[in-house]
């Protein structure tokens, strides 16, 4: 079975360390017609990182805002019987980043 998703949004906060994997939402605007109207809405997208160097290279150059293109695996979990959609990251392309020059070296 394919299991595949590309998606491109922004950071809705810096990444956040849980051990070795590395976290992050990112906010993809889509628009809707409703009775006649067109509006913009927002879905946020959970993306979680689980190869060491990638996680480490999101934590050091993403921040809020960032920019990046997401291919991974789309993953449904229950938690104390609610569900979670996610995106395990296979590979992330940084579009922007948001860090100051200063602090990447």
């Amino acid at each position: 079975m394919i299991n595949s998703v590309i998606i491109q949004g922004n950071l809705g906060k810096p990444p956040e360390r849980h051990g070795k994997i590395v976290t992050f939402s990112i906010a993809n605007k889509y628009s809707v017609k409703k009775d006649g109207v067109y509006s913009d809405e927002t879905s946020w997208i959970k993306i979680v990182v689980l190869y060491p160097k990638q996680a480490d290279a999101c934590e050091k150059f993403l921040d809020k805002g960032s920019q990046v293109v997401v291919d991974g695996e789309l993953r449904i979990r229950e938690h104390d019987g609610k569900y979670y959609t996610e995106i395990i990251a296979n590979k992330i392309e940084f579009v922007s980043v948001k860090k100051q020059e200063q602090e990447l070296f």
